[in-house]
């Protein structure tokens, strides 16, 4: 089967989804938060942020655990894991 040139519309600006963690982190911004009901999920999300080269702050809240992602750390090598 060929394709015809008119059936082409090329688009720009559209953007891939996320579907992994990392890509949620990135989208984050400065101060953004997550919660979370199990502490190790939170925990481990925290070290995630850390991992890709931000800091993190997390906090035991009511029902669960909560992680916010902070600025960049200074002198990070982010991790691509």
């Amino acid at each position: 089967m060929k394709i015809k040139l008119s059936e082409i519309k090329v688009e720009k600006g559209i953007q891939i989804p996320n579907y992994t963690v990392a890509g949620k982190i990135h989208e984050m911004k400065h101060g953004d938060s997550v919660f979370f009901k199990e502490f190790r999920k939170g925990h481990s999300f925290a070290t995630r942020i850390r991992q890709l080269g931000y800091k993190s702050n997390h906090k035991k809240v009511k029902g669960g655990f909560r992680v916010w992602k902070l600025e960049k750390a200074v002198n990070s090598q982010p991790s691509e894991r």
